[in-house]
């Protein structure tokens, strides 16, 4: 009996399990660096994602030859670029990435979709936590398919449901982060299952980046720092904290009887006899509505310099004390507005 899968994550997977690619993917040693303390080994992965790739990167990985004095903290950087493959491999080689010290990168001009985003999502480092890192250049391209497939049978029908149970249960899990984030977080993993035949979902924003806990690098930080600047960083760490697509339809109308901004001039000691100047804003949107009530909301924001970590950011609502959210020390680019396109920021 053939059936009809409307649902787009499971057309996803049923899609990537019966595909089958003329060749496997290529992994190749980029470079190793470090000493007896820390060791780092760069890979590539490029290519098809098959059957037996994830034996293949554990071999070069466990290599001994790469890192003869073995240090006492080894972790691995995997270069991504693929347009997918298979499901089932991909979630292996996802599953032993959260096993082990391993981030994830998109060089310039990288392309990463389907299975090969599943593993870039998994990007992880092990230090005294678990820490999400993952980044992506600017100029890379990230994306997740989700087109409708048709299932001749039953057994492929409930293959399916398992490995996108399994997909949901590996992404699902918290504490990965210092801060308790899932891996993948839900919005995202809505975003997948609302998506309609041959559609995918490309991260080529600034707000898809920052909502979705993906770092930037290969972008150009703006000149000089201006109003609209901090109010673009407040908007983002917002729609962050609240999961949403965007804030600017409901404040970019705000008068200034509801949205106020106070600029004051302090020095932060550096801690080995000298002191930076800094700016702190303080920017307060009155009657914001979130989670379904309208209340008070605002921002914190710090900086001194044009270092990557020369910018802190706090949110606050109404009555609550100010939460300390993703946007920590940096990054800079939150300075620019969500909807930005990423490949405008290039440098």
């Amino acid at each position: 009996m053939r059936q009809l899968v409307p649902t787009a994550a499971l057309a996803l997977s049923l899609l990537i399990i019966q595909s089958i690619p003329t060749q496997s993917a290529t992994i190749t040693v980029i470079k190793v660096t470090g000493d007896e303390q820390y060791g780092e080994l760069h890979l590539k992965l490029n290519g098809q994602i098959t059957r037996g790739d994830l034996d293949r990167l554990k071999a070069v990985v466990q290599d001994p030859t790469l890192m003869p004095k073995k240090p006492h903290q080894a972790h691995t950087v995997l270069h991504l670029n693929s347009d997918g493959g298979n499901l089932k491999e991909g979630l292996n080689i996802v599953d032993y990435i959260l096993g082990s010290s391993t981030s994830t990168v998109l060089d310039a001009k990288a392309r990463c979709f389907s299975a090969c985003a599943l593993i870039f999502m998994a990007g992880n480092y092990v230090y005294r936590d678990v820490d999400i890192r993952r980044s992506m250049h600017v100029t890379a391209s990230l994306g997740f398919h989700a087109p409708y497939v048709r299932v001749e049978t039953d057994f492929g029908y409930n293959k399916a449901i398992r490995q996108l149970a399994r997909m949901f249960k590996l992404f699902g899990k918290q504490g990965y982060a210092a801060n308790a984030k899932p891996l993948m977080r839900q919005s995202l993993q809505l975003a997948l299952l609302s998506k309609g035949p041959e559609e995918e979902l490309n991260i080529d924003t600034i707000n898809k980046a920052g909502r979705w806990d993906i770092e930037l690098f290969g972008y150009r930080a703006p000149d000089k720092i201006t109003r609209q600047h901090l109010w673009s960083t407040c908007v983002n760490a917002l729609a962050w904290r609240y999961e949403v697509e965007s804030l600017e339809p409901n404040v970019k109308n705000l008068t200034e009887d509801i949205a106020t901004m106070h600029l004051t001039q302090h020095r932060t000691d550096n801690f080995d006899g000298t002191f930076s100047p800094t700016v702190r804003a303080r920017i307060r949107i009155i009657g914001f509505q979130a989670n379904g009530l309208l209340e008070d909301h605002g921002c914190d924001i710090s900086y001194r310099d044009w270092s990557e970590f020369g910018l802190g950011v706090s949110v606050w609502r109404r009555n609550q004390p100010p939460k300390f959210d993703g946007i920590g020390y940096g990054p800079i680019w939150s300075l620019y507005p969500g909807e930005l396109k990423l490949s405008r920021l290039a440098k």
